[in-house]
């Protein structure tokens, strides 16, 4: 009977082992890597202890003291001091050293030795991690009957009757260890993965609000970039930021500008990269265009200034100043200069316009 609660601890260590060394492939951290190898003295030597019965008493001490530091190491809250971690790295050699005398000698006093050792590094582990809060109740429990039946069996070494009470323990530290090495490995992983997903799902919420945001406060700036458009269409036309331009016509009849003035003024002309045809300008884009004409022939035959008033084709009306351009008292081409009027000509018609309203309903009232 004790034979098969032996194997059925084994299998649960066994299971243990293939949950930790799968964490173990992926996160290859120093507690994890500890954990495994003292997991690994702990299979060993229960495989040892069945085989080997002339030695096993001395080789279960060590067992359960392995045991003891898996259960400190897998419940350790928070960080871990190094002196801790030194003490369990000391003893974990102390036990594969114990393993190996058991294994190809009969020194039973070095074993003797090396378990009293082990065994009070362990308990010193057990207060410190008492006193510092870091293991929970029932692994004080389950500490303190491994420590019970160590300290009872070595009084009564050689009552098999109650050496076999081990059995029992060991089944029940077994499922334990599995309980928290599930729990940590499998447990608390997937439920991180979960919180993980649900903070990420809520970020994405944020980020789609967030988005709709954005996009409301992009479609406000448009709406403001549009109207300030305008606004400043208006202004321009009021103030005349564009309506004033000055070209020259020179002898061949083409048309000279050196800023952008003209391109602005007149827009169907803003992709030209060769010189206007004065003709071509005139026939497309002038109403009055003889006026035109006749204002330049009287600048070139008088060589004085010339003022008249153009309409565009556009609806546009400009204020026009005719000049000479010579150089070293030569006369080759005509300067002309442009003042959108539009703006004030339709204001004036419209002031007018008012007024003889005015006139004819003050003219109607009857006295």
């Amino acid at each position: 009977m004790y034979t098969y609660i032996n194997v059925f601890s084994i299998s649960i260590f066994l299971m243990s082992l293939y949950i930790l060394y799968a964490s173990w492939s992926i996160n290859k951290t120093k507690r994890n890597s500890i954990l495994l190898g003292l997991l690994v003295v702990i299979i060993i030597s229960k495989v040892l202890y069945l085989l080997m019965d002339e030695r096993s008493i001395n080789l279960s001490y060590t067992y359960e003291i392995i045991i003891m530091l898996l259960i400190i190491q897998i419940s350790i809250k928070g960080s871990q001091s190094r002196i801790s971690s030194i003490l369990i790295i000391i003893n974990y050699i102390l036990g594969l050293i114990s393993l190996a005398i058991t294994i190809f000698s009969s020194l039973n006093i070095y074993i003797t030795i090396i378990t009293a050792y082990m065994l009070i590094t362990t308990l010193y582990l057990n207060f410190i991690m008492i006193s510092e809060k870091k293991i929970n109740n029932i692994d004080i429990i389950l500490a303190t009957l491994i420590y019970f039946y160590l300290f009872i069996s070595l009084l009564m070494k050689g009552n098999e009757s109650f050496i076999k009470i081990n059995n029992i323990l060991d089944v029940i530290s077994s499922m334990y260890i599995f309980f928290k090495i599930f729990k940590i490995n499998i447990i608390d992983v997937k439920n991180k993965n979960k919180k993980i997903k649900s903070k990420l799902s809520r970020s994405n919420i944020k980020i789609n609000i967030y988005d709709e945001k954005l996009k409301l406060n992009k479609d406000i700036t448009n709406m403001i970039n549009e109207s300030l458009g305008k606004k400043q269409n208006i202004l321009q036309t009021i103030v005349g930021e564009y309506n004033r331009c000055t070209f020259i016509i020179d002898s061949e009849g083409y048309i000279l500008n050196e800023d952008n003035s003209f391109s602005k003024m007149w827009k169907e002309y803003s992709e030209y990269k060769y010189k206007i045809n004065l003709n071509i300008f005139l026939e497309n884009s002038i109403k009055n265009a003889n006026d035109f004409i006749k204002s330049i022939n009287k600048v070139k035959q008088e060589c004085v200034e010339v003022y008249g008033e153009l309409k565009g084709k556009d609806g546009k009306i400009f204020k026009c100043t005719y000049a000479p351009f010579t150089i070293s008292n030569k006369n080759i081409g005509v300067i002309c200069a442009m003042i959108d009027i539009t703006y004030q000509k339709n204001s004036e018609m419209k002031i007018k316009e008012n007024n003889t309203k005015y006139k004819k309903i003050v003219d109607n009232i009857p006295y």
